[in-house]
């Protein structure tokens, strides 16, 4: 299957509100062993080295989460000291450096602290040594946040050596806390409700014309301070083509039972769709769910896609944001 990959441009970019009104860039196919996530297609085009990472659909605050780092040098040059570069920010105010701890299995098959790096944020470097030119292999990772974080994870991955950058390599998650936990007291300065994905892996494939895509959007708001009347959620879908009205299909309910409905389209744009899945009362300390499914028709646009939602108390623009890139297949 052939993939196309969302410059991680753009994977930042998704972070502002501006792009609710914008369209997602779509880089070139993926080199050989790079499958998921968003990397910048000129990286890929200057340097050979490929990178992917594979995690689950999201990150449980509190305990460890396995990832897996592939580092594919079939194109590249032998590297002398190989050493790889992980970030692990997380975007809420209350997010603070140390509020996040990284381990790789070294080449003796143990655990390692990584070594931590600037004072303003949560980076990491492994020193890793030679590796040959045709190389593919993984470096283990785990990844644990401190129990009361919560919010959209950008991980950054990047490889290189003392003279050369060599490759570079972004992820999004959600940073989630497990079910029944609690949010410790003293902790939290952020108290903005928070949003996130149930069910929609990075790199999820939805073919054109099949059925229905079903996943959760998942509110959390046991950090308020007070009750939100009207928490409005605003969700785009972004094509990695020219998307005809009527080709993106969304549905939503608020209750397991209950019957679905369709989303209130608000703006279509060459790209992208926007539309509307109303609004709900958030009470004080609830976690609570709404069911979606998308639906893409047959003919619409393939390749590299983005999907998110918005979620911000009525008549404010203190919004929160939760983001997949899917990867969109011609059924």
């Amino acid at each position: 299957m052939k993939l196309h990959r969302i410059a991680a441009a753009v994977a930042t970019a998704a972070m502002a509100p501006a792009l609710m009104l914008s369209a997602p860039a779509v880089a070139a196919g993926n080199p050989a062993g790079a499958k998921t996530g968003a990397q910048s297609a000129a990286t890929t085009a200057a340097r050979p080295t490929a990178l992917s990472l594979k995690g689950p659909e999201n990150v449980t605050a509190g305990a460890w989460t396995d990832l897996r780092l592939t580092i594919d040098n079939r194109a590249g040059e032998t590297v002398d000291a190989l050493h790889a570069t992980v970030e692990t920010y997380v975007k809420a105010n209350d997010f603070k450096a140390g509020d996040s701890e990284l381990e790789y299995r070294a080449k003796d098959g143990s655990w390692r602290q990584a070594e931590s790096f600037f004072m303003t944020g949560d980076s990491y470097r492994i020193e890793w040594g030679q590796v040959e030119k045709g190389a593919v292999f993984t470096i283990d990772l785990r990844v644990r946040y401190a129990p009361h974080v919560a919010g959209s994870a950008v991980i950054m991955s990047s490889v290189g050596s003392d003279a050369k950058f060599l490759g570079e390599h972004t992820q999004l998650f959600d940073v989630v806390p497990a079910d029944g936990a609690q949010v410790p007291a003293g902790k939290v300065t952020d108290h903005r409700a928070r949003v996130a994905f149930r069910n929609l892996s990075p790199g999820t494939e939805i073919r054109t014309g099949d059925d229905w895509r079903e996943f959760q959007l998942v509110m959390d708001h046991r950090r308020g301070e007070a009750d939100i009347a009207k928490f409005e959620r605003r969700m785009l879908v972004g094509l990695g083509g020219r998307t005809q009205p009527g080709q993106v299909q969304v549905e939503y309910r608020d209750a397991p039972n209950a019957p679905w409905r369709p989303w209130k389209v608000t703006s279509h744009q060459p790209m992208s769709t926007v539309g509307s899945l109303g609004s709900v009362k958030l009470a004080k300390g609830e976690l609570r769910t709404t069911d979606i499914r998308l639906r893409i028709a047959s003919g619409a646009p393939t390749g590299g896609s983005v999907v998110f939602v918005d979620g911000f108390p009525e008549k404010t623009s203190d919004f929160r944001r939760t983001t997949r890139f899917v990867e969109v297949t011609a059924g």
